[in-house]
């Protein structure tokens, strides 16, 4: 296991390929004995430098649709590998399509929050039949000194944003859904305004737990 700060690991990166490129080429030689995987433990995220917190871990938008807006289906997917995004036949841990279908259907959009830039997860969806409703909110290269939180704002990964995107690409739900889309709205502009006064987050994410 090699466990790093997010910011430095790109130093090891051409290390990284060539760690990969040596195990992959060591599985055709029979008189080696099999090598373990490398894993690497990244110690902290771009949404919030201090620690690794809880700032890309905010399933908060769930509550919110799902109070407002009752007739709204909402399933939760958690991906700890994404290389399981892939088909089998990329990669040896990807999934069938039948398997990826009936976790993502053909039809639904997918609202993909990911800690990560966003063309990523495309790369990695690309072949699926509903790639085209996957919608990645990730790091947008858009950053400052200021709140944990308001790094994912600007960058649209925050509850707030997840939901309106949920509301607006779900067929015939926007119509339906002015007075949270305004709670919504109203709840970035109360945060807009907070953090330039107080320098800090607003009391209901600061104080989650």
């Amino acid at each position: 296991m090699f466990s790093c700060y997010e910011a430095f690991i790109h130093v090891i990166d051409s290390m990284f390929n060539q760690h990969a490129k040596w195990l992959d080429v060591t599985r055709h030689l029979p008189w080696r004995k099999p090598i373990s995987s490398l894993n690497y433990l990244l110690t902290s995220h771009v949404w919030r430098q201090d620690h690794n917190g809880f700032s890309h871990q905010d399933p908060g938008f769930m509550n919110v649709v799902a109070n407002n807006l009752p007739q709204l289906k909402i399933r939760v997917v958690n991906i700890v590998d994404l290389m399981t995004l892939q088909s089998k036949e990329h990669h040896p841990h990807g999934h069938s399509d039948e398997f990826f279908d009936r976790l993502f259907t053909q039809d639904c959009p997918v609202i993909f929050a990911f800690h990560g830039y966003p063309n990523l997860i495309h790369q990695l969806t690309y072949k699926r039949a509903n790639h085209h409703n996957i919608h990645v909110h990730g790091f947008m290269e858009k950053g400052s000194t200021t709140t944990p939180f308001d790094m994912t704002v600007i960058n649209k990964l925050d509850r707030y944003h997840l939901a309106l995107d949920a509301i607006e690409r779900t067929p015939g739900l926007k119509a339906q859904a002015g007075e949270v889309i305004a709670i919504l709205e109203a709840k970035l502009a109360e945060h807009h305004d907070y953090i330039r006064e107080y320098g800090e987050d607003i009391p209901e994410v600061r104080d989650w737990f």
